[in-house]
């Protein structure tokens, strides 16, 4: 699962770096072209194309974000998951490990208390 989201997160990187670039062009030309771009009163549709550029790079920028949200999630979840295993088999084994060494030291306390039958406290 954490390797099919890393690869979806990668063609996500991919899609920021291409509209990135497209981004970075679209201004570059807008500067590069500016007195074209006056002379034909074209001011309206460069600064169209590049909000577009802008919209499209901050979707998939989000996109970004949520994914890799996301797996760190994941990865958590995995991680802590195994470390409430691992209590549980530690606890089980202590627990069981004690039996023995509690029902040896209840057998001196229950004669020493000089009692015929060993009470539940004892055991």
């Amino acid at each position: 699962m954490p390797c099919k989201h890393t690869q979806d997160h990668r063609s996500c990187c991919r899609d920021l770096n291409r509209l990135d670039n497209a981004k970075s062009a679209k201004a570059t030309d807008a500067l590069l072209n500016y007195e074209t771009v006056k002379y034909f009163s074209n001011e309206e549709l460069e600064r169209r194309n590049f909000e577009k550029a802008i919209r499209d790079y901050q979707k998939v920028e989000y996109t970004l974000i949520a994914s890799l949200n996301g797996l760190n999630v994941l990865q958590s979840v995995i991680i802590w998951s195994g470390m409430i295993g691992g209590l549980i088999v530690c606890t089980q084994v202590i627990t069981h490990l004690l039996q023995p060494v509690q029902a040896a030291l209840s057998l001196p306390a229950w004669c020493c208390s000089g009692s015929n039958v060993p009470s539940a406290s004892h055991l």
